[in-house]
């Protein structure tokens, strides 16, 4: 059988082991510690017959397995390549992160991601590296605040889901280039670094952006008409400090991160986002909002639409005309739209 020479396998029982956790891992464990139980590789064997052309689901090549006696097949973890079936025999050993030396690259490399060059131009029009500075995010010895942000954006914009998963772009000089760096951080930096920031860093880089978006004409600065909307994003670990939100999409409350948008209605442009929002201060973020646009700006916004059966009545019932100078939107009861999704 070809799985039988996808790699040293040995044949060992299946021992449950006495405590477990996330992932099958015995508690205290990770992939990387000696104590860690072996893998099973049938996803691997399936993955090799399939890449010769003779595709089998990891749920037969059990079967076939059991039937000629070898019972359940396990691996040893192996450091120095990755074990998964997408990036099966990728050396994980790659050089560390670095300001990118033009002067030592090739004059042509092979990518299969060459389109996140195309969003340069944009974010030179925009001048990046001034929204990160006026925002004050750190840098590194070694690394740059900017690269920092576009190693993160390239992330999203290639879709990978997780800051884990930056494996699958580690070799890919477009990503690099993209950020300025020979090779994209690894996991544990990026994740680093995304502890040290601060929603100060957040809120100063949205105010400058929305700055940029205005002069550029890429955002209404007067008589802004914009469609907020908070949303609900699922939490599937244990975190029990986290808030029950409703889930549209399950119709039910469940612990997640409730966040919320603000989106220019003429140009359909993002010119707000919150995240880590609590139940006590969400009623307080649609002003939070108004606050920030009159501070970019100068103008209040004109019009707010918002998808629910109600406007937040606790917070615009603390305003009184006598406030109406102070309030964010210039008067006691600002203009509101709202759509019910009863």
């Amino acid at each position: 059988m070809a799985g039988r020479e996808a790699g040293a396998v040995c044949p060992t029982p299946q021992a449950r082991p006495a405590t477990r956790g996330r992932a099958g891992q015995r508690a205290g464990t990770g992939p990387g510690d000696p104590a860690a139980p072996p893998r099973p590789v049938h996803l691997e064997i399936s993955a090799r017959l399939t890449a010769e052309h003779t595709p089998l689901n990891r749920t037969s090549v059990a079967e076939i397995l059991a039937e000629e006696g070898f019972g359940r097949l396990l691996r040893g973890p192996a450091p120095a390549e990755s074990s998964s079936p997408a990036t099966a025999g990728r050396d994980t050993r790659l050089p560390r992160a670095a300001v990118l030396d033009l002067a030592a690259w090739p004059h042509r490399l092979d990518t299969t991601r060459a389109g996140l060059l195309l969003v340069i131009p944009d974010l030179a029009a925009l001048d990046l590296p001034d929204l990160v500075r006026k925002a004050g995010y750190p840098g590194t010895r070694v690394i740059p605040a900017t690269s920092w942000l576009l190693s993160l954006l390239a992330l999203k914009l290639t879709r990978t889901r997780r800051v884990s998963h930056v494996d699958d772009l580690l070799a890919d000089p477009a990503a690099g280039l993209l950020a300025g760096l020979g090779t994209l951080p690894k996991k544990s930096a990026l994740s680093s670094y995304s502890y040290r920031l601060a929603h100060d860093h957040q809120r100063g880089f949205l105010a400058a952006l929305d700055q940029q978006l205005i002069s550029a004409g890429l955002a209404t600065g007067e008589q802004a008409i914009f469609d907020l909307d908070f949303h609900a994003v699922m939490h599937w670990g244990r975190d029990p400090m986290l808030e029950r939100h409703h889930v549209p999409t399950r119709s039910q409350r469940a612990r997640s991160v409730l966040t919320f948008f603000a989106q220019d209605s003429g140009t359909h442009n993002l010119v707000y986002a919150g995240a880590d929002i609590s139940k006590a201060t969400q009623a307080r973020e649609v002003i939070a909002f108004c606050d920030h646009w009159k501070t970019v700006s100068g103008h209040d916004p004109h019009l707010l639409v918002m998808d629910q059966s109600s406007p937040p009545t606790r917070c615009w019932a603390s305003w009184t005309p006598a406030a109406s100078s102070s309030s964010p939107c210039g008067c006691a009861h600002p203009p509101w739209s709202s759509t019910s999704t009863a």
